[in-house]
Order: C-alpha cells, then structure tokens, then sequence
C-alpha cells in the first residue's frame, strides 16, 4: 500500500524527524559529557574529603583511637546493666556510676550478635545471621557464659526485648516468640516495620515496647500487640540534633534512668525533651581514646553530608598485610562499622599500596559484595616519623552519581524539550511559508477546473510560482474564451436542430390522411398521431408550460411508434405501456386490416367505434389495458366527461366529424378524440 503524503505534511515531518534526531543526539553527547564531569566532580570531592581527614587525623591519634571498645547491646536487670561489645564476644556487666566494668566469656562464642535483653534469669542476644545465614535468638547464662541458640527467627533479626511474658525480635518485621520458663514457643509476625529498629527494650511503665531508630536519630514507643508507634523521641545534644547513632536504650528503674549506646560513648537520656548526655570514661576503653574519637569523628560527619559522599573513614591493614579493621566512621546509621570491625573483603594491592608506599589512590568504579558498586579514594594517614600506620577512606556510591546525572539530565531534557517545541512551531511556519503558495496555486487550478475561468491568479514569492501563476492566469483567461465562443456556437447548433424537428414533425403531421380531431376543455393535454398503411397510433400527453418540450416529446413519441411498427409491431404496446402515466395518459394503436384496436389510457372513457354498415356501440372502459377486434372498422369515437351520455344512438350511419358539435355542450372535464379512417 502507498502512502501518499501531501507536501505541507512532508516537509513538517523531514523538519520533524530531523530535530528529533538532532534532539537524540545532542541529549546523548549531553548526558555522556554531564556523566563524565560528574564523575570528576566525584572524583575531586573523594580526594578532598580523605586528604581533609588524612591531614587532621595524625597517626598517633589513630593509634589512640583503636583502643576505644564500642559497646553495641545494652540489657538492665535490677540495677545492673548488661552490655555487649561490638568487637569482643564476651558479655560485660557495667555499673554506670563508676568505671568499673566485668568480662564474662561466651561458650560457646555466638557468630554474631547485637542487640540484647534479660528475661527470667538469662540474657538474650539477637543474632541477625549465624554460619549458615539464619537469624535467631542466642539464650546466655549471665553466671556461666554458656550460650545456646534459643529459637530461630524467619525474619532479619536485629534487635530483642522482653515485655508482658514474650520476646520481641526486630528486623524488617516484629516477631514475637512467647517465653515460659526459659522455653520458647512459636514465633509470630505482629507487624512489619517501617524503619530499622535496631534496640529493643521495656518502656519506665512496662506498657510499651522502646525502640531505637538509628538512621533517624529517634527512641520510638511501640505497642507491642500491633507495633504502632505511640509516641517519638528525637535525640539532641546541646539543641542541635545528636550526631552519633544510637544502637539501644533501656530504663534503669533503681537509679530512675535511661541509658543507652552510642557510636561514640554510654549515654544518658532525657525522655521528656530528648537530651543526651554523654558518659565518658566509661565501658568505651579510655577516657582519652573515648574523646579523640568523638573529636574525630564530628568533623568527618560534616564533610561526609557536605560532599554528598556515602563513606567516610579510615581503617588499617592488619599486620600490614591483607586483613582491613575499621577505625573511624563516619557514618552513623544501621550500617556503622564499629572501631575493630573487620571488613569481610580482603585488601587489594592498591589499598597496600597505600599503605606500604604511601601513595594516594583513586579508584576505579568497583563492584563490593557487601557495598554494591564504588567509587573511592584512599589518602595514607601519617605518624610523626612519616610512616603509613593507616588510610583515611572516602567512597561514594555510584548510584548517588547516576541520580545526580539524571537529575541533571532531566534539566537538560526539559531545556531540550522546550527547544523542541519551540523548533517544531519553527518548523510549522517555515513549512507553511513553503507551502501556502504551492496551497493558492492549486486552489487556483481547482477554480478553474470546476469552471471559474477569467480569474486573476497571483503569487509573490518565490519566482518561479510567480511565473508559474502568471502562465495560469493566462490558460484561465484564454479558456475563458474558448468556452464562450464555444457555448456560443453549442447554442446556434442547438436551434437549428430544434427548428429541423419541429419542422418534420409538422411536415409528417401533414402527410396523415385520416381525420383526426381532438378536444381537451382543461388545455392540459395534446394529442400525436402516426399512421402508415398498415397501422394507426394516437395518444395524448400532458402539455406543459415550455412548448419546446411538449413538443420534443410528441416527436420522441412519434419516432419510436414508426421504428417499432416498421421492426417489432407485435411488441408495440408492451414498450410504450410504461410511458403511459408519467410522459403520456393514454396511447391507441389501431391495426387497419384487421381491425384489432389495443388501446392503454391513464383515466376511464368511453370508446364508440363505427364499422363499414354505420353500426356504432358503446363500450365505457376503465383506465389500464384494452383490446378489441372491429371488422371493417371506419371511425372511433373516444369520449371522457363528467355526465354518463350514451352517445351511440348519434353516431348510427356514415361517419361524420361530431367533435367541433360536441365541445359545444362539453362540461370543464370533457375530452373527445374522433378519427376517421
């Protein structure tokens, strides 16, 4: 099939097709060049954000700072406090009052656990994944140290607490696993979370489950039937929001306070408006350390947000050789690697590069198994004596780079749409200027081809269809002409051929040598006749207002009358029958030597015929097809009127004409027909 295009539509959709594309292709250059200069920027604000922490953080710092314990679960019974470093396996008992502090060793020693609480005598650690990656509940003897798995969790499982006779487990969703005498039962899902919770205790009224949202520095109050949130606290420090992440928080009904962990130290706080106080010197390794690393660490959470990166820290290669423990982190979320926490990956050569060589090193995009795709950068941190003893660390995570080049592309693609727009109704004037000429000369044609001649047609611009139009303008004007001239002669031909007819129909009408007489007292009908030696036709027609053309249709009549009784005289009346009632209202064909009359009439009448003896009768007829058979038949009489007159008794004898006798007495309807043959 062929698609046929009109020019206008042609040229707006090359103009169309050729800023799209251009559109395409300039927003593709756009986005690999604005992806490229992000990347760079990328690249800039990693080297400045790990140069910014390898200049501040000295070497003997870092040494200092390894020796901070992070604790990660807290867990209060009767005024003692039970916590769990993040680093070490062993359950340690804290009296907040003082410094003093008791290791108890775990055995067997959990894989790895959290959070924890106390129930009916013993301790429970939640465990998010243990060597084969399910998630469970560790039951710990506070005497002994024996640890055991209590009950295992579907769920991710990062934070435990004890209320109303069950433990709470809090991962992606709460579970709770009813407890009876150290005996678990089944666990069941009360609700899914919102955000991470990653502690888990007993509100001051043992009516509410107390959670801690790290990521929005927040300690939430739970129902513990349906898990909605009653009520919020967010944590402050000094009126600013409190930089640290909180891991867990309980309430220590002896001394009427809550207590919880941080990144940075054992804190207290205010339920009423959300202060922390941090408690320094105590469970966190020494108090110098404790301080060095919370005067660290702020300074690289403000560069961290201000650059928009997603890590910022330092770590170091273990006996200088493949293993990385983290030191410093940034940040302070649900993901915070804790002081000694091992990354699960081992160093590359470009990391002990660093470190050994002391050289900077910016990486190319890596894909992390715990991670995802980075991007980083690593500064060697220096001591006194210029040796490497650890690198500061900067990454960014490739998807903060892809949404800011979208986010940039997007403005680019709104730009490039406007500017599309904008060329499209470019494109649409540009394409009707080229056009409407090329429009005006064909509606110009399509005047002169339905007959509009003589018109002037005229088109500025361009040249070539001003000439064009000057060359119409002339064929117009000279058809013009030649359809006059022709009309003219059409119509002198026309009358010539008018007058020939009328003139031979006259002349035949003449030739007839029957008498023939016919009265119409309405002037609505005429009447034709054609006769040769062997046959006689009459009939009447409808006159109307143009003469001319009653009078073409008694000679129309008269031509197919003698071609059909000179060719087919037997199927005479069966053609002419249906021109009775629209051209004619009544047609009578006589046979002269055998006296058969066929006779088709629009209206009843009455028909005398009168034989060779001067016998006449009557016979009233009604409107349709007739047929009769009169031996030597010499006259017919055919009469329509209002009165019923039996008119035979007048016509006995020799026939003589009556018409002109009868008219005289005829009524507005009469009409009468007589031939005499």
């Amino acid at each position: 099939m062929r698609i046929q295009l009109k020019l206008r539509s042609f040229f707006f959709v090359v103009i169309t097709v050729a800023l799209v594309a251009l559109t395409i292709f300039l927003g593709r250059v756009v986005y690999s060049d604005l992806y490229r200069k992000i990347l760079l920027t990328f690249d800039q604000k990693l080297l400045a954000a790990s140069t910014v922490v390898a200049s501040f953080v000295s070497g003997e710092d870092h040494d200092q700072i390894v020796q901070v314990s992070q604790l990660r679960g807290l867990a209060y019974n009767n005024g003692r406090l039970y916590a769990r470093y993040a680093v070490a396996p062993d359950l340690i008992t804290l009296n907040p009052p003082g410094p003093l502090t008791r290791s108890l060793a775990l055995d067997p020693e959990p894989y790895y656990t959290t959070d924890i609480t106390f129930a009916q005598g013993r301790v429970y650690a939640a465990s998010p994944e243990d060597e084969e990656g399910n998630a469970s509940i560790i039951s710990i003897d506070p005497i002994s140290g024996k640890a055991e798995t209590l009950v295992g969790i579907d769920d991710y499982c990062v934070a435990v607490g004890y209320i109303n006779g069950a433990l709470y487990c809090a991962g992606e969703n709460l579970t709770r696993v009813p407890l009876e005498n150290g005996k678990p039962g089944d666990p069941v899902d009360v609700a899914a979370l919102d955000s991470p919770i990653t502690g888990l205790s007993v509100s001051a009224d043992g009516k509410y489950l107390m959670g801690t949202q790290t990521n929005n520095r927040k300690v939430v109050f739970m129902n513990p039937e349906d898990g909605a949130i009653v009520r919020s606290v967010e944590l402050v420090q000094n009126g600013d929001s409190y930089p640290f992440g909180v891991f867990s928080v309980v309430y220590d009904g002896l001394r009427n306070t809550y207590y919880g962990v941080s990144t940075s130290a054992l804190i207290t706080i205010n339920m009423e408006n959300g202060e922390v106080r941090e408690l320094q010197g105590l469970a966190f390794g020494p108090a110098e350390a404790q301080r060095t690393y919370g005067n660290l660490v702020r300074p690289m959470i403000r560069v961290r947000k201000g650059t928009g990166i997603t890590f910022l820290y330092s770590a170091i290669l273990v006996d200088r050789e493949t293993h990385i423990n983290y030191a410093l982190d940034s940040t302070q979320s649900d993901i915070h690697s804790n002081v000694g926490v091992a990354d699960s990956n081992e160093a590359e050569d470009d990391i002990r590069d660093v470190i050994l060589k002391r050289e900077i090193y910016l990486s190319p995009i890596a894909d992390w198994e715990d991670w995802g795709l980075l991007k980083s950068s690593y500064v060697p941190i220096l001591n006194e004596q210029g040796d490497a003893v650890a690198y500061a660390g900067a990454d960014v995570n490739i998807d903060i780079i892809e949404s800011k080049t979208r986010t940039a592309l997007l403005q680019v693609v709104v730009i490039g749409l406007v500017a599309l727009i904008a060329g499209l109704v470019i494109a649409y004037f540009i394409t009707e200027r080229l056009t409407r000429p090329i429009f005006e000369l064909k509606q110009s044609a399509l005047q002169v081809a339905a007959g509009g001649f003589g018109n002037e047609i005229h088109v500025e611009n361009p040249a070539e269809l001003t000439h064009l139009s000057g060359s119409l303008t002339r064929l117009s004007r000279s058809l013009q002409e030649t359809v006059t001239s022709l009309t003219g002669e059409n119509f002198r031909l026309e009358e010539k051929r008018r007058r020939n007819e009328l003139g031979n129909l006259v002349r035949s009408f003449m030739k007839h040598k029957s008498s023939v007489d016919f009265f119409d007292a309405s002037r609505k009908l005429s009447s034709g006749l054609y006769e040769d030696p062997q046959f006689l036709v009459l009939w009447t027609a409808r006159e109307s207002e143009d003469k001319l053309s009653s009078t073409r249709i008694h000679s129309d009549v008269y031509r197919i009358s003698r071609r059909l009784l000179q060719q087919m005289p037997e199927s005479f009346m069966d053609t002419m029958a249906p021109f009775v009632g629209r051209e004619l209202e009544m047609i009578l064909l006589i046979h002269r030597t055998t006296g058969q009359i066929l006779l088709e009439s629009n209206f009843a009448l009455d028909l005398y015929p009168v034989n060779k003896g001067g016998t006449a009768k009557r016979h009233s007829l009604d409107k349709g097809k007739q047929e009769f058979e009169v031996k030597d038949l010499k006259a017919l009489y055919l009469v329509k009127e209002g009165s019923s007159t039996d008119r035979s008794s007048s016509l006995q004898g020799a026939p003589v004409p009556r018409v002109e006798y009868w008219k005289q007495q005829a009524d507005k309807d009469s009409v009468f027909l007589e031939v005499i043959l």
